[in-house]
């Protein structure tokens, strides 16, 4: 296989990609609208779990905290004051920090960098 004939394949590949991940959308888009269509289900008849065909539905709730845009710098503020800075996820970019520190960047001194173990679990399918 020639360097042409390997881009028109990687071409080809990348155009079934593109349909397959349309696809995907379209059934992730139908699969949610089944879901609201039990949920509505349960609703209306005060159920909180449904099973059929090997599949298993619980119905529950999960709170859900919402900041207005403009108020962060209010909301953490608030946080800090009373001592509830445990509702903030405190996240930095690992990778990007080593990253950094590779690159010869001054970290903080209260940033510290280590690694561990990763694994990657796959299921194969059936």
């Amino acid at each position: 296989m020639n360097v042409r004939e390997r881009l028109e394949r990687l071409s080809a590949l990348m155009d079934e990609i593109s349909d397959m991940s349309q696809k995907t959308d379209k059934l992730k888009a139908e699969q949610e609208q089944i879901k609201r269509q039990v949920l509505k289900y349960c609703r209306e008849n005060e159920m909180d779990r449904v099973s059929a065909s090997g599949v298993t539905v619980t119905i529950g709730e999960r709170p859900l905290a919402r900041v207005a845009p403009d108020k962060w710098p209010e909301f953490w503020a608030w946080a800090v004051l009373t001592s509830n800075t445990g509702v903030m996820q405190k996240r930095v970019t690992d990778v990007r920090l080593h990253d950094l520190a590779i690159e010869g960047v001054v970290l903080p001194a209260y940033v510290t960098l280590e690694t561990t173990d990763k694994i990657n679990v796959t299921r194969s399918t059936k």
